[in-house]
């Protein structure tokens, strides 16, 4: 994608001038669908690092790895093997799995970023010299199939299935906790002031798991009458920071909004307790705001160069932005050129 990202480094440093309002976009609310698979797997151009094989393993240790192997009951019963790295090592432990014939489920959720695309150099050259496929099927998975199994009808429609339940069985007390009849009753105002800097809110809502309550000394959820932090909107992620006052520490671990749309506040106390009427000064991970900004002017900056690239029909069809990625999906009636590509 030279062109593009050359026309986007034009308008980076010369042209373009970002006048949205950073936090007023009413595109896509939903969860981040899955990036679209570039022919590197979406992680990396291989040109741009040098490429190193994993070093051969010594014993492993009792948690790396770990490969576990299910039964998938499509209308031809198979064995796949799922598979979490830990370390860039551990991709020798997948090679080994998709030379059984089997097909390889990596998650990639536990390793940083650089380290997942060093693995996924390896296996996809593995793959290539195996005569198999790889599919993202989710941010950070990928199905490894040899060349004896084909990944689409029954197959795929079974790993849907598998993570759907894998997506119902997780830690859902976030979402879960919006949908409760207290926070869908509560309708005191609630005011977001786009400031970094900490400020003093005071507690106006106090609920767990979504059930009114009038103290927290553990986990929670706290609605102030005013707040610096930003709910998760628009395909971005909400802020993090922390609660203060004279007896009790407080992390934000995430904002949502409620159902009648105040910045719901979801909290780790870490020293004393908050009660209903508390005035806290509330500071946000300012360093975490300003790299999500950054990505999040990215995001136009990326529509800008499309547009003039690929035409004035290029439209944004989604976006995901946090501290570390962005994601931008945009509809295009074919295929990018290999011209545009190198």
């Amino acid at each position: 994608m030279a062109k593009i990202f050359d026309r986007m480094k034009d308008l980076m440093f010369g042209e373009y001038e970002d006048d949205d309002d950073y936090y007023e976009d009413d595109y896509d609310t939903a969860a981040p669908a899955p990036a679209p698979v570039r022919e590197n797997y979406g992680l990396r151009d291989a040109r741009e690092t040098e490429y190193s094989a994993p070093a051969p393993r010594k014993a492993a240790p009792k948690n790396a790895a770990n490969p576990q192997i299910y039964s998938v009951n499509t209308s031809v019963q198979m064995q796949v093997v799922i598979i979490k790295p830990e370390c860039y090592e551990d991709a020798q432990e997948i090679c080994d799995q998709i030379k059984t014939k089997r097909p390889v489920v990596v998650n990639l959720e536990k390793v940083e970023y650089p380290i997942a695309q060093r693995i996924m150099d390896f296996l996809s050259g593995t793959c290539y010299s195996l005569e198999g496929s790889i599919q993202r099927v989710a941010n950070n998975i990928f199905i490894i199939a040899p060349e004896n199994v084909d990944i689409s009808g029954d197959f795929k429609e079974e790993l849907k299935i598998q993570q759907e339940r894998s997506r119902a069985s997780r830690d859902n007390n976030e979402s879960m906790a919006s949908q409760k009849p207290d926070l869908m009753a509560f309708v005191e105002p609630s005011t977001f002031v786009y400031d970094p800097t900490p400020i003093q809110g005071k507690v106006i809502g106090l609920f767990k798991d979504g059930v009114k309550t009038d103290e927290i000394t553990d986990k929670g959820e706290v609605i102030f009458d005013t707040t610096p932090f930003y709910a998760e909107m628009g395909g971005q992620c909400g802020d993090t920071g922390s609660l203060d006052n004279e007896t009790t520490h407080a992390n934000v671990v995430n904002t949502l909004n409620a159902p009648n749309k105040q910045h719901m506040h979801f909290v780790e106390v870490k020293e004393g307790a908050i009660h209903l009427g508390d005035t806290f000064t509330l500071s946000i991970d300012q360093q975490k705001r300003r790299q999500i900004t950054a990505n999040h002017s990215a995001t136009h900056i990326l529509q800008k160069a499309l547009q003039e690239t690929l035409g004035d029909h290029i439209s944004q069809a989604g976006s995901y932005v946090d501290d570390k990625v962005l994601r931008f999906d945009f509809t295009h009636f074919e295929k990018i050129s290999a011209e545009l590509l190198n």
